[in-house]
């Protein structure tokens, strides 16, 4: 007890906040996977998997309107601290003319959030896409940024920032050829690499749309203050709307293969009725969703981008041991089938995920490579570091 009690107090929290976004982070994408791979009787009294990426969408939306809320008390707040001030008609003008400037400029980055929510959704509900190569495949997001930045905000891209780009494409490449592999050579031949290369576009088309929305966001943001719950909270709101009142509804005119409609929701329901142990990843995945984007926002204050890189290359690793874990746990116990298992080709998948890493980390500055030129400015340099160092520990 006497050694906790020199644990500096911010330390402690900082740590908290770390583990609380890596364990969300991780098992927001293993609670999604969980619910594509359950079955239950629908509403055509047949037995199907629980595909419903567009229903898991607007989970996470509804997870996101939680920081709204948070926003909104904060605003409350403020209001009423300047309700009675002698200036208060040019604080109520200039706070209500904020409030609609920036529920506006935020519903373009909204936009492309749903959309490319939608879209990774449905590449994860593929069932030849494993948790960790969705993970995985996520790193595109810095290729695509990159690249954006480049043609539309005119960003010029360090030698380093380069090398991390080429590293992230090759351990891209040898992730993709880790998957396609066993299907070409043990699967279903040409059928089974169709259907991954599908969910493997979609996931890198939602990748390329995130990328659009960190530009967007960066780029209508220079003229607005707004806070990470603000932003957060508001895209949660527009996609939480046209999800309910838009989305969903298309998706149930539109045929396709989900009992007749591209998405049925009644079949939804039916399913949860019918196999209830469904809500379970569901409703984990809403709660995780919560926690995650709580204890991001709180990462993003406190701690830097060298922290956040190594945390989101942990969780890509955490996804797949996890996943692995469930694999065996399950075949060991004669459970229903979740998971990963193992195969030869997770060598090239390790490889893959290896690079891919090393790139993060090359093109954040989290890596140095000696003889090339870096700024000043450090990505560690303007934030409050994980561990700190305690000046009194050596007295």
């Amino acid at each position: 007890m006497g050694a906790m009690k020199n644990v500096p107090t911010d330390l402690i929290i900082n740590v908290a906040f770390a583990a609380g976004l890596l364990f969300n982070g991780c098992f927001s994408t293993i609670s999604s996977k969980t619910a594509y791979q359950s079955f239950a009787v629908g509403i055509d009294n047949e037995r199907h998997a629980f595909s419903k990426p567009w229903f898991q969408t607007l989970l996470m939306f509804l997870g996101m309107l939680v920081l709204l809320v948070m926003f909104v008390f904060e605003k409350v707040r403020e209001y009423y601290g300047f309700l009675h001030a002698e200036d208060f008609k040019q604080k109520n003008a200039a706070f209500w003319k904020y409030m609609v400037k920036s529920s506006i400029i935020l519903m373009a980055p909204g936009l492309f959030d749903l959309t490319a929510t939608g879209i990774s959704s449905m590449g994860l509900a593929n069932p030849e896409v494993s948790s960790s190569v969705y993970q995985m495949l996520s790193g595109a997001v810095m290729v695509f940024s990159g690249l954006l930045s480049i043609i539309f905000l005119k960003t010029k891209l360090a030698s380093f920032q380069w090398i991390g780009i080429v590293c992230c494409c090759i351990g891209l490449a040898l992730v993709g050829l880790a998957s396609f592999l066993p299907k070409l050579l043990f699967g279903d031949g040409i059928g089974d690499a169709k259907s991954l290369f599908i969910g493997m576009f979609d996931i890198l088309l939602a990748q390329f749309l995130w990328s659009c929305q960190f530009v967007v966001e960066e780029f209508l943001l220079q003229t607005l203050d707004a806070s990470a719950a603000q932003v957060v909270g508001m895209e949660g709101l527009y996609g939480t709307i046209i999800m309910s009142v838009l989305v969903l509804p298309a998706l149930n005119i539109l045929p396709g293969a989900d009992a007749g409609k591209q998405e049925n929701t009644l079949d939804t329901f039916v399913m949860l009725w019918n196999q209830p142990l469904i809500w379970i990843p569901n409703l984990m995945f809403l709660l995780v969703i919560i926690g995650y984007n709580w204890c991001g926002q709180s990462v993003t204050k406190r701690l830097s981008c060298v922290h956040r890189t190594i945390l989101e290359a942990c969780r890509s690793l955490f996804v797949w041991v996890v996943s692995v874990a469930i694999f065996y746990f399950c075949k060991i116990f004669g459970l229903a089938s979740f998971g990963e298992g193992l195969t030869l080709f997770s060598i090239i998948q390790l490889a893959g995920f290896i690079v891919l890493t090393i790139g993060s980390l090359v093109h954040n500055e989290v890596i140095k490579i000696p003889g090339l030129h870096y700024g000043e400015g450090s990505s560690a340099g303007d934030k409050e570091p994980l561990v700190e160092e305690d000046e009194t520990a050596l007295e």
